[in-house]
């Protein structure tokens, strides 16, 4: 059981660095609290790897100390950033330089537990097979600790919902997931923190992980994927994207109705034009822009297309679009011009001109 809890945390550390790095190249406002929270949820994995395999009391009971610290001050930021992130007025009931006594004062008296042992002491048992552990044995005044941890878990959580059931339903996503995170954490802390093994670690990798998630990377993207698909549908073109296998993965209302499978459009041959956008796709090798004439039964459709082509950083194919603007009322208009300027307007035969 440790080597596979072992592995498991090394996992999550290996994670949760690459999510640190990567945090660094993000532009965001609360960009600063995360990496601090992440900071913390990998010195908390980090630390529990040395309470698995340390077999020195002594350094385990220092081992224990400062992961029941990191925790105090991964939830105060945690607390902090859901007041901040949600945007809420729940700071006015959060007294922060009380809280911050509070907590200064825990980090304190966990620091002396290593010497008078006045919150928890720890014992040797074997489980699992016979695998040897230190569990925890805590005294009366432990539970002060705790209670300074439901106390934050509790303001945090009522924060978050609080947030996230009075916002569209796209945002309520990512306040959910956060706090559902925590209830997870706060309900397996409760169960095996006096265990031989505490399996609410993973709860704070899983944790550090969903921040930098929800806030720096799916929110944003699937914010400014909406945002740019409700753009397409409002404009005066048509648009077309094409994926690698010449597949059409999206069409605005203007695009739609080109495609209509109803009344589809098709060009001189009878191609439709959806499979003409497939052949246009599979055998242009460069961008173009070109006028085009389609019919609808005998109605002639005149549409001006521009091609492009998607490549990646090595050039690399991995799809196209079509920008499809219809020009038929203009160019009808630019023939009547032109027959009025060159013909009687009488007899229809050309003029002097």
């Amino acid at each position: 059981m440790k080597f596979f809890m072992g592995i498991l945390l090394a996992v999550a550390l290996v994670v949760m660095a690459f999510c640190m790095a990567a945090t660094h190249f993000k532009k965001h406002n609360l960009k600063r609290l995360i990496q601090i929270m992440l900071s913390i949820a990998i010195l908390i994995v980090f630390n529990y790897e040395i309470v698995l395999f340390l077999k020195n009391e002594q350094g385990n009971l220092l081992a224990h100390s400062v992961y029941f610290i990191a925790t105090d001050w991964m939830l105060y930021c945690m607390l902090q950033f859901s007041i901040e992130y949600s945007g809420s007025n729940f700071d006015q009931f959060v007294k922060r330089k009380l809280m911050l006594l509070l907590l200064f004062a825990d980090s304190v008296s966990l620091l002396l537990n290593t010497k008078f042992c006045h919150l928890f002491r720890l014992h040797p048992v074997t489980r699992y097979h016979g695998e040897h552990f230190y569990a925890m044995e805590a005294t009366p005044f432990f539970y002060v600790h705790y209670f300074i941890i439901i106390m934050l878990v509790t303001f945090c959580l009522t924060s978050l919902f609080y947030r996230a059931f009075h916002m569209p339903r796209f945002y309520r996503t990512k306040y959910l997931t956060i706090a559902i995170i925590m209830v997870i954490i706060v309900i397996a802390n409760i169960f095996s923190f006096k265990q031989a093994i505490d399996f609410s670690i993973i709860g704070y990798a899983l944790e550090g992980i969903a921040l930098y998630q929800c806030v720096l990377i799916f929110t944003p993207q699937r914010l400014l994927q909406k945002t740019l698909m409700a753009i397409s549908q409002d404009m005066p073109v048509g648009l077309i994207v094409l994926d690698i296998e010449g597949e059409v993965l999206y069409s605005n209302c203007l695009a739609r109705d080109l495609l209509n499978a109803d009344s589809p459009l098709s060009n001189k041959h009878g191609v439709p034009f959806r499979e003409w956008c497939r052949e246009q796709y599979f055998s242009k090798a460069e961008n173009t822009t070109q006028d085009y004439t389609f019919y609808r039964h005998a109605e002639k459709t005149i549409l001006n297309i521009q091609f492009e082509l998607l490549r990646d950083a090595r050039g690399k194919l991995q799809g196209g679009y079509f920008v499809i603007y219809d020009r038929t009322e203009e160019i009808n208009k630019m023939q009547e011009e032109r027959f009025l300027a060159t013909h009687d307007s009488l007899t229809g035969l050309y003029n002097k001109n």
